[in-house]
């Protein structure tokens, strides 16, 4: 299923290359035991940034989901229906979120709590940070403020006559300053996912009753927010295009790792034995066997690398 040349190409990482940056991410997390971003806090007063433990994303990067959707329209309109958007007007009113703001002593869910790390996109007020908008463009593919403009810059042409040579620079420069493109870095774009969806906060899941995490798959999940109309920016081509067969294989594989991958992370950030550190045990597990079990069918050496 997988090739054995080069990690990279001219247009970018290999199927390979993609699996072996999982690996070694994997194998960091398993030697240093790396946690997942700070999730500890006070509830004492203005929290600063780009430092905040309530942040994930530095705010004043932020330039906001309209600002894409000015060149990207069809993603916005699809993006603007999600959950992912829609829980902004709706999540904070729900019981349960008003449960666990009692509980961890947080007075709004869309200023200085722990909601703000994954609920929403956050955007500077003043001294502090709060919540612009829900989960958006910048919560997959990083702030955009020192990218954006470089993203846009087909150096005085035009996308269908910007030359080869300008187009890599361009995705370069972009992803140097922080763009997160999951044509070239899938690993990366579906580690955000991972990083919310599997609740790596102790204190949220131990004093804030949160749930301990989602039964998560990347292919499926990501199709309900499925936004690709790429074509559309240089055709008549509108459709919202399914990931080929090959790319859900890879976008599957990819997706089990990190699981096993952000419940290794989870257990690191325990601190004793608590509701929070066996939920992150049984993730571990259960994440361990999807991995068995997939290199039953597919026998990548990626996979066998992490099961020895």
């Amino acid at each position: 299923m997988m090739d054995s040349g080069p990690c990279t190409t001219e247009s970018g990482p290999t199927q390979s290359g993609i699996l072996q940056t999982a690996v070694a991410v994997l194998f960091i997390s398993f030697i240093g035991l790396a946690p997942a971003k700070a999730q500890e806090a006070s509830t004492d007063g203005p929290v600063r940034f780009p430092d905040s433990p309530y942040l994930r994303i530095d705010p004043e990067k932020i330039v906001g989901a309209e600002t894409c959707g000015e060149c990207h329209a069809q993603e916005y309109q699809v993006w603007a229906e999600t959950i992912h958007s829609t829980q902004f007007n709706t999540m904070h009113r729900s019981e349960q979120a008003q449960g666990i703001l009692d509980r961890m002593d947080f007075r709004l869910a869309k200023r200085e709590s722990l909601c703000l790390r994954c609920h929403y996109t956050a955007e500077v007020d003043g001294d502090r940070a709060q919540a612009l908008q829900g989960v958006s463009c910048e919560s997959c593919h990083g702030a955009g403020r020192d990218w954006i403009d470089v993203h846009n810059d087909y150096g005085g042409a035009t996308h269908d006559t910007e030359t080869e040579e300008n187009r890599r620079q361009r995705i370069e420069r972009s992803v140097a300053a922080g763009m997160l493109r999951p044509s070239g870095d899938l690993y990366s774009v579906a580690a955000n996912c991972f990083e919310c969806h599997t609740v790596p906060a102790e204190r949220l899941i131990n004093e804030g009753g949160h749930p301990s995490g989602s039964d998560f798959e990347l292919v499926a999940w990501s199709d309900s927010i499925r936004h690709n109309f790429l074509p559309a920016q240089w055709s008549d081509d509108q459709t919202n295009h399914a990931p080929t067969t090959e790319r859900k294989r890879m976008m599957y594989i990819v997706g089990r790792i990190l699981e096993y991958e952000y419940a290794i992370r989870g257990i690191a950030e325990a601190t004793g034995r608590s509701s929070y550190a066996k939920a992150m045990e049984r993730r571990a597990k259960i994440a361990y066997r999807n991995l068995q079990q997939l290199y039953g069918v597919a026998p990548v050496p990626e996979i066998a690398e992490i099961l020895e």
